[in-house]
């Protein structure tokens, strides 16, 4: 565990997948809040570069490697944040994405990892952090980073979006189970479109032995996602008010093209139903 010594009990906000992107984004919000951050992350070159830009503005943040794959590490991430205090927030945000090949002609490998990160991770992190907010019995916040892609699938990446709209799927079930059950949650779910991070690139990092994505693919996609891309505190900002609303979806503008993308599938929809 890396980390720092500074306010060890205060309230604490977990961030998976915390190390770059919209999750330093996540750790960075609730920094600026007081939080004491603990970032859960594979990459632990990043997670360092992360801990002391963090620790640069004052806040108190710890690092613990963690595989979403892996129970156990799910539950040593928990172990470690609750040893700082109450959670004031956690934010599942760990994913990866992969993409070049139609449905059919996707690896199993590729499939099953991008699946059990997405998905499975994510159950598992439920299945860890949410009964300790339950029993908390105080407000905290509960965010899922799903993806406009779980919301209007494109070509090319059915894994991914098979798992995205999995992910909001399980959300949106959380969200009437804890307005009964624990109400003091406020929860988010997250629908980024197109935002600037290194998705492309650490998911290509991280594929099974012996599966690779095209490098042009992957840096293209880099290139697109970094050239188009809203920054991620702008995404994160979403997420935030949503919170603060009680809105629950965290969707991108309605000049994004997947929001506009999204409208026309509902348009689509009430067409059909009213026919």
């Amino acid at each position: 565990m890396m980390g720092s010594t500074a306010g060890r009990h205060g309230r604490v906000a977990v961030v998976t997948g915390g190390a770059s992107g919209i999750g330093l984004a996540f750790a960075r919000a609730y920094a600026a809040k007081g939080a004491h951050v603990v970032i859960g992350d594979l990459d632990e070159a990043a997670m360092e570069q992360a801990r002391v830009q963090l620790s640069e503005s004052g806040a108190a943040v710890d690092c613990v490697p963690v595989d979403l794959q892996v129970a156990a590490s799910i539950a040593h991430l928990a172990e470690v944040a609750t040893g700082f205090g109450a959670l004031a927030a956690v934010c599942l945000n760990a994913g990866v994405a992969a993409s070049g090949t139609p449905v059919w002609e996707t690896p199993d490998d590729i499939y099953e990892f991008v699946v059990g990160v997405n998905l499975h991770g994510l159950f598992r992190s439920i299945k860890t952090f949410v009964p300790i907010l339950v029993n908390q019995g105080v407000p905290a916040d509960l965010v899922i980073t799903a993806s406009m892609g779980g919301m209007v699938a494109t070509a090319y990446g059915g894994a991914y979006a098979a798992s995205k709209a999995a992910a909001i799927a399980l959300a949106k079930s959380l969200r009437v189970e804890l307005s009964t059950l624990a109400p003091a949650i406020r929860i988010a779910v997250l629908n980024p479109g197109v935002v600037a991070t290194n998705l492309m690139r650490t998911s290509a990092a991280r594929l099974p032995n012996g599966t690779a994505m095209a490098v042009e693919l992957v840096e293209g996609s880099h290139d697109f996602l970094n050239q188009t891309g809203v920054e991620p505190d702008v995404a994160v900002s979403w997420a935030l008010r949503a919170l603060e609303d009680g809105t629950f979806w965290a969707l991108p503008p309605s000049e994004d093209p997947f929001a506009q993308m999204l409208a026309a599938e509902h348009a689509e929809i009430r067409g059909l139903s009213s026919s």
